[in-house]
């Protein structure tokens, strides 16, 4: 496999997951009659789009990822919401309005904030675990169809077999989420001091394009070399599993933690007997998720340089 070859085979297989992790939000948003007005793989400017039965699908330049807009993810402007003074009122202010226009006339019943606590669990983890299943279908076949070389031969594991090495790779990857800071510093220190850097340094998706150049270009044959294209995007679904399990917005799992706050809430108001609460005010900690955000994108960019400048080098 040549690498440019490589190279099409990973972006493929990247725009596959993030595709498919947003579908696992969509489908159940629309299940629960929630209207989805944009459906895009990467940021930023747009490449390409087409509007279908209310959802506009398309691509965006900035390949870092992707996004459902869900209409109603926050809670829109109320009589008697309190907003902090300043900048960060702003913000709030600008998230609660923003939130309401993706909310198409006559739909408003059917935003998202209106949804129950499980439904919300539903739509958010749906992303979520998308991409742990569509890890563990990469490994099957890497592992159980293809076959693991090992010396001159190919070992090929059983259904467990395959469970136990994704429950590793979850824990090993909860163990980098972890260090991040430490490993971010330790892979801009190898900039400036030309130290090798370690195999299982954390890496962009430039790095992952370098390490499957690598390892298919020393690939003894088209199976191998299938193997190790499958295994690498199987370790790229269950990194994003993990990453998206983290309780901050504007990941997954801070979502999560908002339903999860919302239903705690409610179960104790029923208990003393008080009517049910309205939908929490999420638009409130929304600043410190766009503070979150931009130190993602700092960090991928941060990586994509380091991966230019001091690749990994696996020989």
């Amino acid at each position: 496999m040549t690498a440019a070859l490589t190279i099409i085979v990973v972006v493929l297989g990247i725009m596959l997951s993030i595709v498919l992790h947003e579908f696992g939000h969509f489908v159940p948003a629309r299940l629960f009659g929630v209207p989805c007005p944009e459906f895009f793989v990467g940021f930023g400017p747009k490449i390409v789009s087409k509007t279908w039965r209310g959802t506009e699908w398309g691509i965006k330049w900035i390949w870092l990822g992707g996004y459902t807009k869900i209409a109603g993810m926050f809670l829109g402007p109320q009589e008697g919401q309190k907003t902090p003074k300043g900048f960060i009122g702003e913000m709030i202010d600008e998230t609660r309005k923003e939130s309401q226009s993706t909310i198409p006339p006559g739909q408003e019943a059917h935003a998202f904030y209106w949804l129950s606590a499980p439904k919300k669990i539903i739509c958010m983890a749906g992303g979520i675990f998308m991409n742990l299943l569509l890890g563990t279908i990469f490994f099957i076949i890497a592992f159980g169809l293809i076959g693991a070389p090992s010396g001159t031969e190919t070992i090929h594991l059983g259904f467990l077999n395959i469970l136990q090495i994704v429950g590793e790779q979850i824990g090993a990857t909860f163990q980098a989420v972890l260090s991040l800071p430490v490993q971010l510093v330790n892979s801009v220190v190898s900039v400036f001091n030309g130290a090798p850097r370690n195999p299982d340094s954390l890496i962009s998706v430039v790095g992952l394009g370098q390490i499957a150049i690598q390892t298919v270009g020393s690939s003894s044959s088209f199976a191998m070399a299938a193997y190790t294209m499958l295994y690498l995007l199987g370790s790229l679904n269950v990194g994003l599993f993990v990453l998206n399990l983290i309780p901050l917005l504007p990941l997954d799992g801070g979502h999560v933690v908002n339903a999860l706050y919302e239903a705690g809430k409610r179960l104790v108001f029923r208990i003393q007997g008080k009517p049910a609460p309205g939908p929490a005010d999420l638009a409130r900690v929304q600043p410190l998720g766009s503070f979150v955000f931009l130190l993602l994108i700092l960090m991928g960019f941060i990586l994509v340089a380091v991966d230019i400048v001091n690749p990994i080098n696996l020989s």
